[in-house]
């Protein structure tokens, strides 16, 4: 017994001792930890460039306000770099205006200051615009570069379309993802990043520009192999963080590493920088859509695909029109003098890609436009670039060499969609694009076809592994020359999707809305998608149709369909796919009331705003901010926007409301719906608002 009282005491020091031991150790490790720490914090290199500031060790990098010293945007550079590394000074002697860091084996870090003679004109006041270019050049395969900028203490703008956009941009959230053309509604999930839900992917019109309410804008470079992260919860929540990296879908023959390059630009409050950033960087549109003759914006466009699907045919659409023509009458809407438009959705052809009238469906398809014409429609059919590989029009790319290609560039790439199996026209080869445009030129002088409305031209209609004629740095570049290529057939036609393609006449529609109210791609997400587009310098937009997207005649809440109205008759263009006389006299008396709004108080406004903006590449539809860039209420707002500078839109958008609050910028109002003048001073709060089905807020500033 007493030998074994002597072994478990043994036992019981030499646990004691091993405990001793490991705490003892833990100390010595804590206290080297904290000894580092207090080393790296004290020698600390902090460098200088104009208002930047830059910790060198850190890679933190502050750009502060000229004037009143305080912070614009703060960020951390180099992610994938280690603190503990020292990086050497690669300056000339004569770069004064330059941080150049090198850190041996891993990557060089340039920041240039440019130098911007004298002061740049902003919309209040003359600013001075400091602007810094960025670049990470790696040296060794290894490294990504990555930097993240701060979201938290500003609101954000800019960007791209989404499935459940927000406005300000930062108020959603995006995992890190390369970041090109989508269309975010269809993923045929064929990319290696197909476990990021389609809804969640960036949308199909996007720009590489974001702009901050402290005055501080970014733009990246468009030779970037670029991912975005926007307040990514999982790795940098709160961030804006961009990368380079040629991960699928960038394709890298060359094996170059990524360079990320992007440039900063800060002065004044945000309308200054925009303005700014926007004259840098955007094109101003070289015309009008519809200049001449203005149907688009005059009288509403009637879908097809609502109320008949793809069942549509010769005498669907001959009642059709004659429907819309007895009913216009009654509602009063439009004038005799103007036409309306029918717009022939899907399967007018025998086969997607065939670009011809289905002749068992319309046997006299150039009779049946003729006699639409004599009824004042205009007519237009809508198109895709991707033909379904039985069609002759395929056939003929295919011998031409006018697809895209698969990887080994010996035949045609090929995907899978709703309507088939199809290739898409490389519009990187100058010949296939002519050859394309003259495809549906063909079909608008055979059977007097008025104008075409686009789908398509996002990235996911491209095949997995594709090669196109010309090599394609930024994939985005394909729908750019999509949209070059579409523009060539005059002013009249539409287009979904947009990057680098502000120039053109030609209006560019908000991606199909959800039948629905909410921010899952419903109503509430449609004032934000039009402010979204006129940020990022599309300024002729079109809604979609009222009440969001139905198929086969499913028609949208009536309610729903009503306040959904209310916000379109504001747009630039009406679309209709399911008409108000499908509901009841309700909602055609209410219906009545909005176009006689919209053709005595909002057209020539509208107008009025379309060729101003022409001019000065302003947006029609406006933030509240535009008028108050410095009102914190008015930089958050999304459920009201400005028709040019005067009229302000405040729309009911939650189901069952009667009321709602409603911000008015500072200035002298005038209520439009209660009557009366409201002096806002700094900004004034409208709370309980009483708002009947009927009704659509709307206010004038009258200075």
């Amino acid at each position: 017994m007493a030998d074994n009282d002597d072994l478990v005491r043994k036992q019981r020091r030499r646990r004691i001792c091993q405990a001793i031991i490991v705490i003892t150790v833990l100390l010595v490790v804590a206290a080297a930890g904290v000894v580092l720490w207090y080393f790296l914090r004290d020698t600390e290199v902090e460098l200088r460039l104009g208002d930047a500031r830059f910790l060198q060790n850190a890679r933190q990098i502050t750009f502060l306000n000229q004037t009143n010293n305080n912070i614009t945007l703060e960020g951390r550079l180099g992610l994938n770099v280690s603190r503990y590394l020292t990086p050497t000074d690669c300056r000339n002697a004569n770069d004064r205006e330059k941080l150049c860091l090198r850190w041996d084996g891993v990557a060089v870090l340039e920041i240039l200051r440019e130098n911007l003679l004298g002061p740049t004109t902003g919309t209040s006041v003359d600013i001075t615009t400091q602007c810094y270019e960025v670049t990470w050049t790696p040296l060794s395969e290894e490294f990504i570069p990555q930097d993240c900028y701060s979201t938290s203490a500003a609101n954000w703008y800019g960007g791209s379309e989404t499935f459940y956009q927000r406005w300000p941009v930062n108020n959603g959230s995006y995992l890190m993802q390369p970041y090109v053309t989508w269309d975010h509604r269809w993923d045929p999930g064929r990319y290696d990043y197909e476990f990021y839900p389609d809804h969640w992917k960036y949308g199909s019109l996007q720009e590489r520009y974001w702009v901050s309410s402290r005055g501080v804008a970014i733009k990246v470079d468009d030779s970037v192999p670029l991912h975005v992260g926007l307040n990514d919860t999982v790795t940098e929540p709160e961030q804006l963080c961009l990368m380079a990296n040629f991960s699928h879908p960038y394709n890298n023959p060359t094996g170059a590493y990524p360079v990320l390059k992007y440039t900063v630009c800060h002065g004044g409050h945000l309308r200054d920088i925009h303005d700014f950033m926007a004259d840098r960087y955007f094109r101003k549109p070289r015309g009008i859509p519809d200049d001449r003759d203005e149907v688009m914006y005059r009288a509403p466009i009637y879908s097809t695909g609502g109320r008949y699907g793809q069942w549509i045919n010769q005498s669907t659409i001959m009642n059709f029109a004659e429907e819309i023509r007895t009913w216009e009458r009654v509602l009063n809407f439009p004038s005799s003098d103007d036409w309306s438009t029918i717009e022939l959705d899907d399967m007018w052809s025998e086969e997607h890609g065939s670009i011809d009238f289905d002749r068992e469906r319309f046997p006299d398809a150039s009779g049946m436009i003729g006699a639409l014409h004599s009824l004042r429609f205009r007519i237009t059919a809508w198109v895709v670039p991707h033909l379904n590989a039985w069609t002759d029009a395929f056939q003929e790319a295919m011998k031409r060499g006018y697809m895209v290609m698969d990887s080994t560039g010996t035949i045609p790439g090929l995907f899978g969609w709703w309507r088939g199996t199809a290739g898409v026209v490389d519009f990187t080869n100058p010949d296939a694009g002519d050859w394309y445009v003259r495809r549906l030129d063909e079909i608008r002088r055979k059977y007097a076809v008025d104008t075409f409305k686009m789908d398509g031209g996002e990235l996911s209609y491209l095949p997995v592994h594709y090669r196109t004629y010309e090599h394609l740095d930024n994939p985005a570049t394909f729908t750019r020359l999509y949209v070059e290529n579409m523009a060539r057939l005059g002013d009249t036609v539409q287009v979904r999707v947009g990057y680098g393609s502000q120039d053109h006449p030609i209006l560019v529609r908000i991606a199909d809305k959800e039948s629905e109210w909410g921010y899952g791609n419903g109503l509430r997400t449609l004032i934000p998608c039009a402010l979204q587009f006129g940020v990022n310098g599309y300024i002729f937009i079109s809604p979609g149709v009222v009440g969001g997207l139905t198929n086969d005649g499913q028609m949208p809440d009536k309610e729903l369909y009503i306040r959904w109205l209310q916000v379109s008759v504001f747009f630039p263009t009406l679309q209709f796919a399911i008409t108000p006389w499908q509901y009841d006299n309700e909602t055609i008396t209410i219906t009545r009331q909005l176009m006689e709004l919209r053709s005595t108080l909002v057209l020539p406004r509208l107008l009025e705003a379309v060729r101003q903006s022409q001019t000065t590449g302003a947006p029609v539809l406006r933030p509240l901010w535009w008028i108050a860039p410095e009102e914190v209420y008015a930089q958050i707002s999304d459920d009201e926007f400005m028709l040019g500078d005067t009229l302000l839109v405040a729309p009911v958008l939650d189901q069952r409301a009667r009321s709602r609050d409603i911000y008015l910028p500072s200035g002298r109002w005038s209520d439009q719906l209660r009557g009366g003048n409201i002096n806002s001073d700094g900004g004034q709060w409208l709370e309980n608002y009483r708002v009947e089905l009927r009704e659509v807020p709307h206010f004038i500033k009258t200075f």
